[in-house]
């Protein structure tokens, strides 16, 4: 089964780099918050770390940063049950702008529901 997430974070964003975790673009920083805590967090969490402007997501073009946002709920309330594991940073790159960065990174996730007994698993 494809899982919508599976693209989610090879989606093209730029990251907002005013969250504490991402001063600067440093990326050892990224890395370790990555590592630590990006999974943890919810959907609304998330969509603090996108800029305004979203690039691709999904593969679709420009959107808004409300579209995003009602897409990662939908995905939280269809897989209430999930896995991440970090796997490595493929793509790190500073930006014109001092505020943002475009980070692109592999993890594997298992997603499951278990009231429709579903599940979802792969790389994104």
């Amino acid at each position: 089964m494809r899982s919508v997430f599976s693209v989610f974070i090879c989606a093209v964003a730029w990251l907002a780099t005013s969250a504490a975790a991402h001063a600067a673009c440093d990326i050892d920083k990224i890395e370790a918050f990555l590592q630590d805590r990006a999974f943890t967090l919810s959907a609304d969490e998330k969509i603090g770390l996108y800029a305004r402007r979203i690039h691709r997501y999904y593969k679709r073009e420009e959107l808004s940063r409300r579209d995003v946002l009602r897409s990662m709920r939908t995905w939280e309330r269809r897989w209430p049950d999930r896995i991440y594991k970090y796997m490595a940073i493929r793509d790190f790159q500073e930006t014109d702008r001092r505020d943002a960065c475009r980070v692109t990174f592999d993890y594997k996730f298992i997603a499951y529901d278990s009231t429709r007994d579903r599940t979802s698993a792969g790389v994104g």
